[in-house]
């Protein structure tokens, strides 16, 4: 090989990964090889029951017009993108740094759209403090979301159209925990301490007046779900209705074998009727229906990657979820570039929002911790060393 050629990423992966194995103990590399041998054996025993369990549950549900065909999108809708993002960095001496953004994707005419507009709502550098590090994470978590709220409130004027959320409706789906939340989002909000624990310990409350807010003002609000997780909103509703479902297997698994059989019939996408989201802890939930909100959700897959993900509509006492969610049905497959996996305002309020970690990191090590000692001193040059040592 000449001076300057690169090996293949998937071969210098490769040699990057063998080399670790040699310099591991030969014991300790046996004992993880036995335990992942174990887990395989878990993880096929789960496909045969997938295999098995697919067809009949999808075939189930086609019978009881518990799946429903993608239809027609309407044409040159209006469609908003919305998401946050965050990075920590720092750590020294327990005083970190998080990094926020927020995003809001314009597409005046869906993908008919020759203007896409992107703004940043919401950019922001809090400082946090935290000894044991424990609670950065959560505190970053909780001042993102605020930042999120805050930024949905500024389409309470706009024309209404289709507003994607990129995660659920009710986000995070638990209260914001005041103990490591309240430093976080008063640096943020810059405000006093007491109104900042009452819109923490009431954050659920205002997200859902927010999200009503949209709804009344014409806006039909989604959450896109990427990442199912470990719920079970639509395995048991299955279980309750007399889809028997074998032991307990989660909506991600049960969506993956719908998908799974839907492809291997040569059928086309489908979504899943909508069932209303009351695994949800009930005392967050029973904000959004006091603010004359309900929840409901439903599966579908990309027809471009076969991606599964569920989308959330946030609906009034008396609308119809069923008709609501066969339009979001629609618009979401619409939206969804040859390609891709998701709608174009979710994929575009990701990206753009993204705050990469080298980004962070470069600009606290180059800006953030050079701006509190002058240049050309050695003692605050070697000073300046040590500190950044800490953080490395």
């Amino acid at each position: 090989m000449e001076e300057g050629d690169k090996l293949p990423e998937p071969l210098e992966r490769k040699m990057r990964e063998m080399l670790d194995v040699q310099q591991s103990e030969p014991e300790l590399v046996m004992r993880i090889i036995e335990r992942a041998s174990r887990r395989r054996r878990q993880r096929e025993a789960l496909y045969s029951v997938l295999r098995r369990l697919g067809p009949l549950v999808y075939d189930e549900m086609k019978r009881r017009g518990l799946l429903h065909p993608v239809p027609q999108p309407l044409s040159g809708e209006t469609s908003y993108g919305v998401d946050g993002s965050r990075q920590v960095v720092g750590g020294r001496l327990g005083r970190y740094y998080i990094f926020l953004s927020t995003t809001l994707v314009t597409l005046p005419r869906g993908l008919r759209s020759t203007r896409i507009n992107i703004v940043f709502p919401g950019v922001d550098i809090i400082e946090v403090v935290d000894p044991t590090g424990a609670s950065t994470e959560a505190a970053a978590e909780a001042a993102m979301m605020v930042l999120e709220t805050l930024t949905l409130r500024k389409l309470a004027n706009v024309e209404p159209g289709l507003v994607f959320i990129d995660g659920p409706i009710v986000d995070p789906p638990a209260r914001l925990d005041p103990s490591n939340s309240v430093q976080a989002v008063r640096e943020l909000l810059n405000a006093p301490a007491e109104e900042v624990l009452r819109i923490v310990e009431e954050y659920h409350r205002l997200r859902a007046r927010t999200l009503a807010e949209l709804v009344e003002h014409g806006h039909t609000v989604v959450g896109l779900v990427k990442r199912i997780g470990q719920v079970s909103m639509l395995s048991s509703h299955l279980t309750k209705i007399g889809i028997i479902i074998d032991g307990y297997i989660g909506d991600e698994d049960l969506v993956l074998a719908l998908t799974a059989t839907a492809k291997s019939r040569g059928n086309g996408v489908s979504y899943t009727e909508p069932v209303e989201a009351t695994s949800l802890p009930q005392d967050v939930y029973r904000e959004y229906r006091v603010a004359g909100l309900r929840v409901y959700a439903s599966y579908t897959f990309s027809r471009h990657t076969l991606r599964p993900y569920r989308i959330e509509v946030a609906v009034t006492q008396g609308a119809d979820p069923g008709e609501v969610i066969k339009r979001v049905a629609a618009a979401a497959h619409g939206l969804t570039v040859p390609g891709q996996s998701y709608p174009l305002p979710v994929v575009l309020a990701h990206e753009k929002s993204r705050i990469r970690r080298g980004l962070a990191k470069l600009v606290y090590r180059e800006v953030l911790t050079r701006a509190s000692l002058p240049e050309g001193d050695p003692l605050a040059d070697t000073l300046k060393a040590l500190l950044a040592g800490l953080d490395e």
